[in-house]
């Protein structure tokens, strides 16, 4: 996944700390609507999307079982699961391309 750190009202103090002159000031940039104006009160739009059930998208029906059949998902030392693949070589390019091109 990816974090990104979008700027909120007066970002340059904490939280707490924030007046309402710094918020006016600089309101930060997440628009009102969808459109986005590129002002300085505009700069972003944000929606939920939504979320992915690791499990389902990775084919495990039923995680419990999965453990007790003494299967894992991924295992560190050998970059490897235990009889499952869907996170094998973890950091590798290509099967991150795979794995990302499953969510579309």
């Amino acid at each position: 996944g990816v974090w990104y750190s979008l700027p909120g009202p007066c970002p340059a103090m904490e939280f707490s700390d924030k007046t309402p002159d710094c918020e006016r000031g600089m309101p930060g940039g997440m628009c009102r609507g969808a459109n986005v104006t590129g002002e300085a009160s505009c700069t972003y739009h944000a929606e939920e999307a939504g979320f992915v059930d690791l499990d389902e998208f990775s084919f495990i029906r039923n995680y419990s079982r999965f453990v007790d059949e003494g299967r894992r998902e991924y295992d560190p030392l050998t970059d490897t699961g235990v009889g499952f693949t869907f996170w094998d070589g973890i950091d590798d390019q290509e099967r991150c391309v795979w794995r990302m091109n499953r969510l579309q």
